[in-house]
């Protein structure tokens, strides 16, 4: 197994960022060399090609938000499946949302890879890290369900902090998904939608999200202990 999670302090305390920035190359966390190149692809070359015959019906889409990830690798690890391999790259899509390619109701995909890097104040952690299956930091639980299915949000360095003391990683519910003040699942579905076209555009899989999107309420959900301690407080 390959597991190395680095932290590097600032230049100025010991001259190590510019090892880190040596050691993984040109590849920076915001991408914005590639990013800001000015190519554009369609959606076909965004997904990649699919088995065409998996449909809203009978398959299943799922993506999610990362933070600080340059590359990611799932597999699928329920024998009652094909073996299967969903990888993004950032430098790729040059976007932080995750799209997987229709896979198969009820299958089951770990995380084997993730690369990246953070820079937090005076600290850069960079991580290069390649799973186990035995080890199942991050393992995505697909619906038995056909349709569309957002897994929320994670950052690499929060998941790599969990590799690290042996404990799975728990992803966030998309509906607990911070928007100002309040948590809004919508909002967070409408800011995806855009992204969705670019990928699925031209296939059923457009009408299954907006439809999936709409089902999601519009009012706030309920406030998090942290937000609602301030109107305890006055009360008192």
């Amino acid at each position: 197994m390959k597991k190395s999670f680095v932290v590097a302090f600032a230049a100025i305390a010991i001259g190590s960022v510019a090892f880190a920035a040596e050691t993984y190359g040109t590849k920076k966390s915001d991408g914005s060399s590639f990013a800001n190149s000015g190519v554009t692809r369609t959606s076909k070359s965004l997904v990649g090609k699919y088995d065409e015959s998996m449909t809203p019906e009978n398959s299943v889409v799922v993506f999610f938000i990362t933070g600080g990830n340059e590359v990611l690798e799932f597999k699928q690890i329920n024998p009652d499946f094909d073996v299967d391999t969903q990888r993004w790259e950032y430098y790729h899509e040059t976007t932080p949302w995750v799209f997987f390619k229709p896979v198969h109701p009820g299958s089951r995909y770990m995380l084997t890879k993730m690369t990246g890097a953070e820079s937090v104040g005076n600290y850069r952690y960079v991580w290069d890290m390649d799973f186990k299956p035995n080890q199942q930091v991050l393992v995505l639980d697909i619906p038995k369900e056909p349709g569309v299915y957002c897994f929320g949000q994670f950052w690499g360095s929060d998941v790599a902090k969990s590799a690290q003391r042996g404990e799975p990683y728990k992803l966030p519910k998309v509906d607990q998904f911070r928007w100002g003040k309040k948590w809004y699942g919508q909002k967070f579905y409408k800011k995806a939608l855009s992204q969705f076209k670019k990928r699925y555009e031209g296939t059923p899989w457009v009408d299954a999200y907006i439809e999936k999107m709409n089902t999601v309420k519009e009012e706030p959900l309920e406030e998090t202990p942290a937000e609602a301690a301030p109107a305890e407080a006055e009360k008192k």
